[in-house]
């Protein structure tokens, strides 16, 4: 059994004050902190902050216009130019600063969860991601 659950059945635990010099401020979380610039961070920083802000707040960026929220990636071996979206061969990629991301689960405003496969079928025009809505 842990030690700390037995400290707490023998009614041993010993509290201690914390030291509010060491204290640090973490802002509250707002909608906007989940939006994803390809062209300005590189493939770690960009899935490092789709892990942070899983569930809430999310990330997302504009696909064609709409908002399309960013639930999972992976690193990708193809190169594009950063902020560039493409269809690869059935894989929606998106190129950052040092290199490419695979976006493997996505969901489109007004639909439910899918992976980019399911998405990009639907899709029949240009692929234009961006961090503006326009």
């Amino acid at each position: 059994m842990n030690d700390f659950i037995i400290k707490i059945l023998n009614n041993k635990v010993t509290f201690t004050q914390q030291d509010e010099t060491r204290v640090s401020f973490a802002p509250t979380l707002k909608k906007e902190d989940g939006l994803l610039h390809f062209e300005k961070k590189s493939v770690s920083e960009i899935m490092n902050l789709i892990r942070a802000l899983d569930p809430w707040p999310g990330t997302y960026c504009f696909l064609n216009g709409k908002r399309l929220k960013v639930l999972n990636a992976e690193p990708y071996h193809a190169k594009i130019s950063a902020g560039m979206a493409k269809n690869d061969m059935g894989s929606l990629i998106v190129g950052c600063l040092d290199g490419t991301l695979h976006l493997t689960e996505v969901q489109l405003e007004g639909k439910k969860v899918s992976s980019d496969k399911e998405l990009l079928n639907g899709i029949k025009t240009e692929i234009i991601i961006s961090s503006t809505k326009e």
